[in-house]
């Protein structure tokens, strides 16, 4: 999914449905998504009462979720677009982003003043913002009325993560939480992932820990035809605690002062500090019974303190503040690194390892939490993924809302799974569409870039699960789609094989690290981003320097009463906070 705001759950998730798992073909019901089936309803955007094409429609797009730039904004080889403009006579007339380095709240805030306002954006977390525009649908009562297909995914009664003053304003991109226990025989339901530490295998086989390495789980899982548990992928003692954390770096360079015990980016403090509950982001704290953020969170400078300690006896690089990513990748696989939160490529450093000690690689473990810190969560996990907003004055929104819910048609997904009978990709085989070309579908299950998986698959528009990062045509990409996980996929007519533990591993474990409770919130106006916009900016980049390097604690108490007052004073901390008690209300509290 596209999305600079979900970039720490975009790497592990662009691997899961590609390369973890290729699974065992059972005859598919409606319910799941048959190959070939019309869907819950066959939208009628493309029809009129006389059998005739309607007019020509046209919308801009605004991708509101990411500065990047991706394949589908100039994919001349796009098959599947053309098939469905022809279809609805609905074309994307000028697609847009946000500019490198710009934040969505002030880009859309000079559109704004300048009057020029795109007909649709997709946006994560921007209800108010948008709704308090007056320029954009309410869009709730109409989606109720024409999405029938969207609806069965995500009913009104699971609206309340997209919600703004109690109305939903955009279309929502739908996330299926698959740790639902009706998934757990469903092999491609992989968790939904995010960040968490992964320590190396060795490292912890030399310091006594018990584990199974994860080459074990993996031939376990492929003998089983299941999926590992979370309590199979555990480590003895477990590391619960920052305390115990630190008790293993400790240890590390106790056993070898040349390896690095933790690496991470700078602007991963944030992640991180989740330990300690300090957070980038506003959050209801169930502790203290507030909204809080950044230095004001209850433990947030007992985070900076233990930052301080891991910092002045070396067990962190002490080139972390400053380090570029492939600087921290080319450490990491020299084998210099023990415990990493972030990597440019994994399966890289399970290579490193592995050349060190054969069989083994990096193992994920749970973050680590203060005692007495009910844990946040690095990222929200919310049904309603992101949004696509409608501008009041567009010209035909009940059209342009059918047309969406096409998308979440079993007919639409279909299409962009598997392509049209045309095009030749697939037979039927035993009731179950197969990949004509096994080599085809050998390069998808095993991914690498410039292969036929792109040449003959994703290049031509096909796909809407990464390692693309968005689905691959254009007209899947600038309208609601599902996100991590669809009812409808190209795996599920081939036998249940792992082939990529690492990643499947990382997914169970730190599924655990997303908010599915909303107590991560989101500000939406100039005032309540103000908070971490100095967290991103002031802090990460200067300010938290003079915490962790400080020398004494005389240092950085007076270093750590100047940072908190400038926090509260260029974040606008109050005027946000006060903001943010009224959004918490919205998910029940403080009410």
């Amino acid at each position: 999914m596209k999305g600079k705001g979900f970039q720490s759950v975009s790497a592990f998730i662009a691997l899961v449905m590609v390369l973890v798992i290729v699974l065992s073909g059972c005859t598919k019901s409606k319910e799941e998504g048959a190959s070939g089936d019309k869907g819950a309803a066959d939208s009628s955007a493309g029809k009129t009462a006389d059998a005739t094409p309607p007019p020509l429609l046209k919308y801009s797009y605004f991708m509101g979720t990411s500065d990047q730039t991706y394949p589908f904004m100039n994919n001349p080889g796009d098959v599947i677009t053309p098939i469905v403009e022809k279809k609805f006579n609905i074309q994307v007339s000028n697609i847009d982003k946000l500019p490198n380095g710009m934040t969505f709240t002030d880009k859309f805030n000079l559109m704004l003043a300048s009057g020029d306002l795109p007909d649709v954006i997709e946006a994560g977390s921007k209800s108010q913002l948008i709704a308090d525009s007056g320029k954009y649908e309410k869009l709730g009562p109409l989606i109720e009325k024409y999405m029938p297909n969207m609806m069965k995914y995500l009913p009104k009664k699971d609206w309340t993560s997209g919600l703004y003053k109690g109305e939903l304003w955009g279309v929502p991109n739908v996330q299926i939480d698959t740790v639902d226990p009706k998934f757990d025989n469903d092999p491609s339901a992989v968790p939904n992932a995010d960040w968490t530490l992964l320590l190396r295998e060795d490292l912890l086989q030399k310091l006594g820990y018990k584990f199974t390495p994860l080459k074990k789980v993996q031939e376990k899982a492929n003998q089983t035809g299941k999926k590992p548990t979370f309590e199979e992928l555990q480590i003895d003692p477990p590391i619960k605690t920052p305390d115990d954390l630190y008790q293993f770096f400790k240890k590390v360079k106790a056993l070898d002062s040349s390896i690095i015990p933790f690496d991470m980016p700078n602007y991963f403090q944030g992640h991180f500090g989740t330990m300690f509950g300090f957070q980038y982001t506003w959050y209801w704290d169930v502790d203290t019974k507030q909204v809080v953020t950044g230095l004001a969170a209850p433990h947030a400078k007992e985070f900076y303190q233990y930052m301080n300690k891991l910092y002045k006896e070396g067990l962190i690089d002490p080139d972390f503040p400053v380090e570029k990513e492939a600087q921290l990748q080319e450490k990491i696989v020299a084998g210099k690194v023990a415990a990493y939160i972030f990597a440019q490529d994994n399966s890289a450093a399970n290579a490193a390892v592995d050349k060190i000690t054969p069989g083994l690689m990096y193992h994920p473990i749970p973050m680590p939490v203060l005692a007495g810190v009910t844990y946040p969560g690095i990222d929200p996990f919310s049904l309603v993924h992101s949004e696509f907003y409608v501008k009041k004055d567009f010209k035909d929104i009940p059209r342009l809302l059918q047309y969406f819910d096409w998308f979440y048609s079993d007919e639409a997904l279909d299409l962009a799974i598997w392509g049209p009978e045309s095009l030749g990709l697939w037979v039927m085989k035993d009731g179950k569409k197969v990949f004509k070309d096994e080599a085809l579908h050998q390069a998808l299950a095993d991914y690498k870039p410039n292969t036929i998986a792109d040449e003959q698959y994703y290049n031509k528009g096909l796909g809407l699960l990464p390692p693309k990062f968005a689905p691959s045509a254009k007209a899947f990409a600038t309208a609601p789609h599902f996100i991590h996980y669809v009812p409808v996929s190209w795996q599920k007519s081939y036998p249940f094989a792992v082939t990529d533990i690492s990643t499947l591993a990382t997914t169970i474990i730190s599924t655990k690290n997303l908010d599915r409770n909303n107590v991560l919130l989101s500000g939406g106006t100039k005032v309540s981003s103000a908070a971490g916009n100095w967290i991103w900016g002031d802090l990460y980049q200067k300010v938290s320097t003079t915490l962790y390097t400080a020398k004494d604690d005389e240092t950085f108490n007076k270093n750590w009463d100047t940072a908190y007052k400038t926090f509260l004073d260029k974040g606008q901390y109050q005027e946000g906070q006060k903001e943010m008690a009224e959004i918490a209300k919205t998910f029940g509290w403080g009410k």
